[in-house]
C-alpha cells in the first residue's frame, strides 16, 4: 500500500465511524434499549419514554500535540 492510498483511507475513516455509530444508535433505540450519549456537555440517556440528563460533564481540556500533562 502506498502513501496516496493510506492518505485516502485516513480521510474516509472518520466519516465511516460517524455513520457506523449513528446506525448502531438507531438500531439500539429501535429495539427499545437505552442509548447514552454526550450532548452539549451533558451525559444523557435516551429511552422510549424520553431523554434524561444523567449529569453535566466537566469542560474539555485542549492538549497541544506532543505535549505532556501532569496528572495528580
Amino acid at each position: 500500500m502506498d502513501e496516496a492510498q493510506l492518505t485516502s483511507l485516513e480521510e474516509v475513516v472518520p466519516d465511516l465511524a460517524v455513520r457506523a455509530l449513528t446506525e448502531a444508535s438507531r438500531r439500539t433505540r429501535a429495539t427499545g434499549r437505552p442509548v447514552v450519549l454526550v450532548v452539549d456537555g451533558q451525559l444523557i440517556r435516551i429511552t422510549a419514554e424520553g431523554t434524561t440528563v444523567l449529569r453535566s460533564l466537566p469542560s474539555r481540556v485542549k492538549v497541544e500535540t506532543r505535549t505532556k500533562r501532569a496528572t495528580s
